[in-house]
């Protein structure tokens, strides 16, 4: 039976060691989270911004990305326009073009030099 106590004041004492440990941990975690998070605060400040209006200015900035997208947009034709306008295209005509390479002379001296 004092085998058995040893053993159960074994486990119990490695057992605090570890939760010290997880403890330790915790603690450098949380202070390097306060860290960065006081260095976030601190960045967001220099920049001109309010921390707790953040949210608000980045609706704001993603709602004029959107309008400068929707102006770019309105200047680039539509992909039905320009799928009309290449099958328009009538000079560019593929069978033509590997004709006229067949009646090329490679071998003339003058291109080589």
């Amino acid at each position: 039976m004092a085998v058995d106590q040893e053993k159960r004041f074994k486990d119990l004492k490695k057992h605090l060691a570890e939760s010290k440990q997880e403890q330790t941990r915790i603690q450098t975690r949380l202070e390097i989270a306060k860290k960065n998070r006081k260095e976030a605060v601190s960045d967001i400040k220099a920049r001109g911004y309010e921390p707790k209006e953040l949210k608000t200015v980045i609706a704001e900035k993603k709602a004029e990305l959107d309008s400068v997208y929707s102006e770019i947009e309105s200047y680039l034709p539509g992909a039905d326009q320009v799928a009309a306008s290449v099958e328009e295209d009538d000079d560019f005509d593929t069978e033509e073009s590997s004709e006229e390479d067949d009646d090329f002379d490679y071998e003339d001296d003058d291109v080589r030099d």
